[in-house]
């Protein structure tokens, strides 16, 4: 049987439940939000009637009843409906098929530097997982799954409604995210951390709220110390500790505080992973030298933070001062020699005359990692020097803040602003930027939005804009 909704305003408004202005040709509202408003044709639903045998009267009708799969969104079970009819669990299988394949095409264009670079090295991979029934059970991870592959289908095609039903797809998996972590045996689960990774690129790629991802993320670091060092060592922890350690040291960048990844248990576990890649036959020099750089490069959100706190402080010493001094210079000094070493190595490997050094890495994507890795390690080198030379004007800021006045005395005047001392001319353009541009929200705010998500990644969080500690 036919019937026709009674509203008369545009389809959009009647499945948000507001009021339509029926304003021709196009409503109104959905001008305002920017949306292709889909006119007043009206869609015609088709209501199964179910008959029950009377044995004193006739056959008497019930009245109709309308089961959509408990698994599928409500916008893409109104586009399916005669499946949903025929086999709902069939079309609900379907749809999640498609929105997998349309996150390993998210993969493919926002991390394919990333992913494709050092998934060679991996025992488990990003597509392993999607394409695996072994966590069919874990909802949270499934339902991120869907509301990436969803977004990404939803924009390629210019569809609204896939949009919109990918965020529809975020909440139950924000839902399912909260119930799990309620459970404690379960917090530790490698799936309850990639459904928070997935949550968090979602809200990277489609801007849930102001700054969304940045609460979600310091949420995601508490899970990698709830785990422990030792959970990343190999398999699918390896796996998720790549792939959000770059947005790690960026949220800490951005908020000023120190990342928890500049933790010896952190860097002790660096050689663990490189003798399972030795044991599988997936050895790198290359890759080896990209991750013990990065270690160096997230230490320095604790040395910005540190920095800040020293200038600060009235009362700090002489010997607070040297000791910061003499971590930033080691830093320094351990990031000039794998900007060295990785220069020569990949001159070397393109050259012929050292063919080992990337190993199991693509030869045609030995150049891109590489550069992303130098735009990360020249940035870090920039800022632990402009760290150095703050911390210099703040010494002989102090020299000289302390007089006596003429009753005899001690009064404390104001020096020079040690961050002043920073030569703007001179340093690099990411710490120049960074002062200009401040903190970046996300990906939406930038012309770069397809590269944006691999240059994070691969540069450890060394972006333009993550330089706001200069005043």
């Amino acid at each position: 049987m036919v019937g026709v909704p009674r509203s008369t305003g545009c389809q959009t408004c009647i499945r948000r439940r507001v009021k339509c202005d029926e304003a021709q040709p196009e409503c109104q509202r959905c001008q305002r939000r920017g949306l292709s408003c889909p006119g007043y044709v009206k869609d015609r639903k088709f209501y199964a009637y179910s008959k029950k045998a009377s044995v004193d009267q006739g056959e008497e009708t019930t009245k109709p009843t309308i089961r959509p799969s408990q698994s599928t969104p409500k916008d893409l079970t109104a586009t399916s409906s005669m499946d949903q009819a025929v086999a709902p669990s069939l079309a609900a299988k379907n749809i999640d098929l498609q929105c997998r394949e349309g996150f390993c095409t998210f993969l493919d264009t926002k991390y394919r530097y990333q992913y494709y670079g050092h998934s060679c090295r991996l025992r488990v991979t990003w597509f392993d997982m999607v394409r695996s029934n072994q966590y069919s059970a874990a909802e949270a991870f499934n339902w991120g799954l869907r509301s990436v592959g969803a977004l990404q289908m939803g924009r390629a095609l210019q569809d609204y409604r896939l949009v919109h039903a990918s965020r529809e797809m975020y909440g139950r998996a924000l839902y399912h995210l909260a119930r799990t972590l309620n459970h404690p045996a379960l917090v530790t689960a490698d799936t309850t951390l990639a459904a928070a990774i997935l949550i968090g690129g979602y809200e990277m790629a489609n801007v849930t709220g102001k700054k969304a991802w940045m609460l979600h993320s310091r949420g995601i670091s508490h899970l990698y110390q709830i785990r422990g060092a030792q959970a990343h060592v190999g398999g699918m922890g390896r796996t998720l500790l790549l792939s959000f350690q770059g947005f790690l040291v960026y949220e800490a960048l951005l908020n000023g505080e120190r990342c928890f990844l500049e933790d010896d248990e952190w860097k002790q576990i660096i050689p663990q992973m490189i003798e399972d890649e030795k044991r599988r036959g997936k050895v790198s020099r290359f890759g080896a030298l990209i991750d013990y750089a990065g270690y160096e490069i997230a230490r320095c959100p604790g040395f910005v933070k540190r920095t800040r706190s020293l200038v600060a402080n009235a009362d700090a010493s002489d010997d607070e001062r040297k000791s910061l001094v003499n971590s930033i210079t080691e830093c320094q000094n351990t990031l000039y020699q794998y900007q060295a070493e990785m220069t020569a190595g990949v001159t070397a490997s393109q050259q012929s005359q050292e063919p080992d050094f990337a190993g199991v890495i693509s030869a045609d994507l030995v150049g891109p990692l590489w550069d992303y890795s130098m735009q990360g390690v020249n940035a870090a080198i920039a800022i632990v020097e402009q760290l150095l030379t703050v911390l210099q004007a703040d010494r002989s800021r102090r020299m000289v803040v302390t007089v006596r006045s003429g009753s005899g005395q001690r009064e404390h005047r104001p020096g020079k602003n040690a961050w002043d001392a920073l030569d703007y001319s001179s340093i690099s353009r990411s710490i120049a930027a960074g002062r200009r541009s401040g903190q970046a929200p996300g990906p939406q705010q930038r012309e770069d939005f397809e590269t944006w998500f691999d240059r994070v990644s691969m540069t450890m969080g060394m972006l333009e804009e993550t330089a706001p500690f200069i005043n």
